[in-house]
C-alpha cells in the first residue's frame, strides 16, 4: 500500500515575524516563523523550565498507559480503527499527531495543536508525505477530480505544485494503472469557525506531486522562510509516486493558549477483489498464548497471567500477516508477543515471533527465533522466559504459544466447483433447500427426464437419482423443506401433471413419486412452492388455459384449483413468498409485461399488477421477503436489466437496479440472509454470474463466477445461515456449478 507515510514539517506563521535577533519573541511582540518538527526526543530534567526556547521533547501520553508512543484500537462510527500517536512540547506548542487506520481501508491523518508562542494570531501549515507503493513501487499515476470525485480533470503529468478548489469537492487519486489499486486523497474540508483555512501568502499551496528521490526522504531542507519548493520537475507518469498534502490550520490569540485546533485529510483505498483462491492454497492459522508478567517489588511482588488467541489466513496473494499481544501494565510491566506468520509454498507457514518486557516505557528485554508449521499440524513453544537486565530489578515475562496450521478459506466469494459431474443435467432447471445450518440439498433434471439430488453435510455426497426416467419435463423444478428431516419435490411431468417426491428423517429412501396434479393440468416452465409453517406445502403452476392453478398438502394433497383466472399468466416466469405463517404471496408476468400478484391471508383475493404493462419479459421472475411486512419482486426488463418493487405497507414505483443488457431470460433468484440484506443473481450473456445486493441501497453489479460458466435458464440460491450463501447453476457441459460466499 504505502512504503512510507510522514509528517516531516509544521510551518508556523504569525502575523508578525521577530527580528533576526530574536528579541521580539522574548517579549511576545513578534514571533517565528518557525519550523516545527517532531523527534524522537525523550524528556531532559529541567528541560521544561528553560525560559528562553522553552521544552522541545516527546510527552508521555497520560490516557494511552504513559507511553511516548500511543497505540491501541478506537471506536469511531461503528468502525474500529489502530490509532498511531505521539504528543510532543516544542516551545509553547501542544502538538499530537496521530494516524488512525482501519482494515477497511480508511486512514486519517491529524494533527492537534494548542499554544501560543506570542499572543497574535498564526497558522500552522502541517507537511503531510505520502509516499505510497501500490502493488510495488512503480506504474503509479495522479488523478485530479471536481465534485467529490463525479468529475475528472486529468492526469497529473509532471511534478509541481497542487491547488485546490476553495468551494470544495477537489479529490485526488493515486493508481497503480496495472493492478487497479487506488489510494484517494481528499483533503481537509475548508472550515473558518474551527481553523481549517486555504493557502496564504505563506503558504501558497495545497499539495504537491513529487517522483521518488531517496534524496528528498529526510529532513526537511528549507528554513522556516521558505515555502516548499524544488528545482527538478520531471515526468511523473508511471512512476513511483510521492504526494505531499498541505493543510492550513488558524489559531486566533483571544482563543487562548488552551484552544485545541485540529486539521487533516482522508486516504481511502479502492482494493480490487482478491480471486477466489483453491482451497488447499489457504492456510488458516489459529494461536493461543499464555502470558505471565510478574513486577518486582520490595516487600511484595506483582503476578498476573494472561490468556490471549487470535486468528489470521495466508495464501500466494496475501502471504504474510501478523498477531500482537500486549499485556500490561502490571505495575510497572508490559510484555509483547509479535508473532509473524508468512505462508509456504509446501503449504508450511513459517513462524518468527519476538517476545519483549518493559519497565514503563524502557524494552529491558527481547527473544525472538521462527520455526514452520506442517500444514495439518500444531506446534507449541514454550519456555520463553525474560528478566529485566538491570541489577536488583527482576521483573521477568514467561510466554507459552500454540499455532495450528489447517486448511482454510478466505471470506468473500469461493472459487466455482462442480458438484455433479458433465452430463448430469438437463439445462433450464435447478432448486436448492438449506434445511439445516450444516444441511444443503440441491435437486435437478436429468437428461433422461428423472430428479436428481445432491446433498452437503461437510462433504458434497455422490448425486443420486430420486425419480426415475421420462418423469419431469425440462424446465422447472422446486424443492422446500416443511422442517428439518423433510423434503418435498416436485415437477411438471411431461403429461403435463403435477409429479412429488418426499423424504422424511424417519424414511431411509425417497418415496415413490406420487400425482399432485392430474395430467393436463400445467404448461412447462414454471412451477413455484413455500413451505409457510411446518406440516403444510403450497404449490403453484401455470395453467394451459394460461390461469394459476395451486395445490396444497397439510397431511395430504387436496384438489388442485386456480388462484388467477384464464389469460392471466405468460408461461415461463412464477413466484411464491411465504412472508409469515399465515400469509402467501404469488407473482407472474402478464402478457403485456405486467407484473400481477394475488394473496392469500385466508383467502385468495383478486389478482391486481404491482409494475404497469410494458415492464416484463417473460421468463424471469424472483420474489423474497426479507422481514415478515417486506416483499421484494424482480424481474427482467425489456433492455434486460433488472427491475424491481417493493411492498412494505404498500407498493412502491418499480424501477431499474442493475444496467441494461445484466440478464439472460429464465435465471433469476432472490434471497434474504438476514432482515437487512437481499441478494439477487442471474446469468449474464457471457455465460457468469451476476449478482447485486441491497443492504439499505442497491449495490453495483459484479460477477462471481467467471464467463462461460452457466448455460441459460437456471440458477439457484439458499442461505443456510446469516453469514453464507451458496449458489448453483447448470455448466454449459451438463455439471452442476456451484460457489458460495461466507463472512
Amino acid at each position: 500500500m504505502f512504503h512510507k507515510l510522514s509528517l516531516p514539517v509544521i510551518r508556523v506563521k504569525y502575523v508578525k515575524d521577530e527580528d533576526s535577533l530574536g528579541i521580539s519573541s522574548v517579549f511576545g511582540s513578534a514571533c517565528g516563523p518557525y519550523n516545527d518538527q517532531i523527534y524522537w526526543d525523550p524528556v531532559d530534567f529541567g528541560e521544561d523550565l528553560n525560559p528562553i526556547s522553552g521544552p522541545h521533547h516527546l510527552v508521555k501520553i497520560s490516557d494511552c498507559g504513559k507511553r511516548y508512543i500511543c497505540v491501541r484500537e478506537t471506536a469511531s462510527n461503528g468502525s474500529v480503527f489502530l490509532e498511531l500517536g505521539v504528543y510532543a512540547r516544542i516551545g509553547a506548542y501542544h502538538i499530537y499527531q496521530s494516524w488512525h487506520l482501519s482494515d477497511s481501508g480508511l486512514i486519517f491523518p491529524q494533527v492537534f495543536s494548542k499554544g501560543l508562542s506570542c499572543t497574535l494570531d498564526h497558522d500552522h501549515h502541517p507537511h503531510w508525505r505520502f509516499d505510497f507503493d501500490l502493488d510495488g513501487a512503480d506504474h503509479q499515476d495522479v488523478n485530479v477530480f471536481s465534485e467529490n470525485g463525479a468529475t475528472s480533470l486529468g492526469l497529473i503529468v509532471t511534478e509541481g505544485r497542487l491547488f485546490n478548489d476553495p468551494a470544495g469537492g477537489t479529490l485526488y487519486n493515486v493508481t497503480n494503472f496495472q493492478t487497479g489499486l487506488t489510494a484517494w486523497i481528499a483533503p481537509p474540508v475548508l472550515d473558518a469557525d474551527h481553523g481549517i483555512i486555504g493557502p496564504t501568502p505563506f503558504s501558497n499551496l495545497d499539495g504537491y506531486v513529487r517522483k521518488y528521490r531517496a534524496s528528498e526522504d529526510g529532513n526537511w531542507p528549507h528554513p522556516p522562510e521558505q515555502d516548499m519548493g524544488f528545482a527538478v520537475h520531471d515526468s511523473v507518469a508511471d512512476s513511483d509516486v510521492v504526494f505531499w498534502l498541505v493543510g492550513h490550520l488558524h489559531h486566533k490569540a483571544d482563543e487562548g493558549a488552551d484552544h485545541w485546533h485540529s486539521v487533516g485529510p482522508r486516504i481511502t483505498f479502492d482494493v480490487p477483489p482478491i480471486p477466489p483462491q483453491p482451497f488447499e492454497e489457504v492456510r488458516s492459522l489459529h494461536v493461543d498464548a499464555h502470558i505471565t508478567i510478574k513486577d518486582f517489588g520490595v516487600f511484595e511482588d506483582h503476578v498476573q497471567p494472561f490468556d490471549v488467541s487470535g486468528d489470521r489466513t495466508v495464501h500466494r496473494l496475501a502471504p504474510h500477516a501478523e498477531l500482537l499481544f500486549q499485556q500490561g501494565p502490571v505495575g510497572d510491566v508490559r510484555a509483547n508477543l509479535l508473532i509473524k506468520m508468512d505462508w509456504q509454498e509446501d503449504d508450511k507457514v513459517n513462524i518468527a515471533f519476538t517476545a519483549e518486557l518493559y519497565d514503563e516505557d524502557e524494552r529491558v528485554g527481547q527473544v525472538g527465533e521462527d520455526f514452520n508449521v506442517p500444514s495439518g499440524g500444531s506446534i507449541e513453544w514454550t519456555g520463553i522466559h525474560i528478566k529485566d537486565f538491570h541489577t536488583g530489578d527482576p521483573d521477568t515475562t514467561n510466554m507459552s504459544f500454540t499455532v495450528k496450521n489447517s486448511q482454510g478459506l478466505l471470506p468473500g466469494w469461493q472459487r466455482t466447483f462442480w458438484i455433479a459431474p458433465p452430463g448430469s443435467a438437463h439445462a433450464g432447471a435447478v432448486a436448492a433447500v438449506g434445511r439445516e445450518p450444516e444441511r444443503l440439498d440441491v435437486f435437478w433434471i436429468q437428461p433422461d427426464g428423472g430428479i436428481a439430488t445432491a446433498s452437503w453435510d461437510g462433504n458434497w455426497q455422490a448425486p443420486l437419482t430420486i425419480a426415475p426416467p421420462g418423469s419431469a419435463y425440462p424446465g422447472a423444478i422446486a424443492a422446500v423443506s416443511r422442517g428439518p428431516g423433510q423434503l418435498d419435490v416436485l415437477w411438471v411431468r411431461p403429461d403435463g401433471g403435477i409429479g412429488a417426491t418426499a423424504r422424511d428423517g424417519a424414511w431411509e429412501t425417497w418415496r415413490v413419486p406420487v400425482t399432485v396434479a392430474l395430467p393436463g393440468s400445467a404448461r412447462p416452465g414454471a412451477l413455484a412452492a413455500v413451505s409457510r409453517k411446518a406440516g403444510q406445502i403450497d404449490v403453484f403452476w401455470i395453467q394451459p388455459d394460461s390461469g394459476i392453478g395451486c395445490s396444497f398438502w397439510d397431511g395430504t394433497w387436496h384438489t388442485p384449483f386456480p388462484v388467477a383466472p384464464p389469460g392471466s399468466a405468460h408461461p415461463r416466469a412464477l413466484a411464491a413468498v411465504a412472508r409469515k405463517p399465515e400469509q402467501i404471496d404469488v407473482y407472474w408476468i402478464r402478457t403485456n409485461g405486467e407484473v400481477a400478484t394475488t394473496y392469500w391471508d385466508g383467502t385468495w383475493h383478486a389478482p391486481f399488477p404491482v409494475a404497469p404493462p410494458g415492464s416484463a419479459q417473460p421468463g424471469t421472475l424472483a420474489g423474497a421477503s426479507r422481514n415478515p411486512e417486506q416483499l421484494d419482486v424482480s424481474w427482467m426488463q425489456p433492455d434486460f436489466a433488472i427491475g424491481n418493487t417493493l411492498w412494505d405497507g404498500a407498493w412502491h414505483t418499480a424501477s431499474p437496479i442493475t444496467p441494461p443488457q445484466s440478464v439472460r431470460p429464465g435465471d433469476l433468484s432472490a434471497v434474504s440472509r438476514k432482515p437487512e440484506q437481499l441478494d439477487l443473481f442471474w446469468i449474464q450473456g457471457d455465460g457468469s454470474i451476476g449478482t447485486t445486493f441491497w443492504n439499505g441501497a442497491w449495490q453495483p453489479p459484479f460477477s462471481v463466477a467467471p464467463t462461460a460458466s452457466a448455460r441459460p435458464g437456471a440458477v439457484a440460491a439458499v442461505s443456510r445461515k446469516p453469514e453464507h450463501l451458496d449458489l448453483f447453476w447448470i455448466q454449459p457441459d451438463g455439471a452442476i456449478g456451484s460457489t458460495f460466499w461466507w463472512a
